[in-house]
């Protein structure tokens, strides 16, 4: 728990919910973006990790009509333990609407950062993998962190499993 601090969830959180990564929406850049950031704290942890990718159909197109990939990616990492056929898994998803209007409360086209949904859900599930991360071989049941993408598409990601 000692390993857990609020300047690197604030960091976290702050550009996970940044303009920069436009919302997270499900086959865009920004997504793709905090996929590769999620995916390298886990490895800077030292967890096993791998992308998970899928196809999507409803995309959201942004300000220039864009509509990004046809695809998207959830994210796993894990903890071996030593009791191999128990596994905890513990998830969050990390997209969000993007730019709108269509899934948004406002209907307005501008960036919808989801700082409360769900970019801290996101944080927190990276700093509760570090803590486990640093109990090396305590760790009795293996342990799984799920980020889930396409969440706002229906619970895609989270199904896909």
């Amino acid at each position: 728990l000692n390993s857990i601090n609020q300047s690197k969830l604030k960091e976290d959180l702050t550009y996970l919910a940044s303009d920069e990564l436009e919302g997270r929406m499900s086959g865009k850049k920004g997504n793709i973006t905090a996929a590769e950031m999620i995916k390298a704290e886990y490895e800077k942890y030292g967890l096993k990790t791998m992308y998970d990718k899928f196809d999507i159909e409803r995309l959201n197109a942004g300000p220039k009509k864009e509509t990004g990939d046809d695809f998207t990616q959830n994210i796993y990492a894990w903890i071996d333990g030593e009791i191999k056929d128990e596994v905890v898994v513990v998830g969050a998803h990390m997209d969000h609407i993007g730019f709108g209007p269509s899934m948004s409360r406002s209907r307005k086209i501008a960036i919808h950062n989801g700082a409360d949904d769900n970019a801290s859900g996101t944080v927190a599930l990276l700093a509760i993998a570090k803590a486990f991360s640093m109990l090396g071989k305590e760790v009795k049941r293996t342990v799984v962190f799920q980020s889930y993408s396409a969440e706002e598409m229906g619970q895609i990601g989270r199904e896909h499993v």
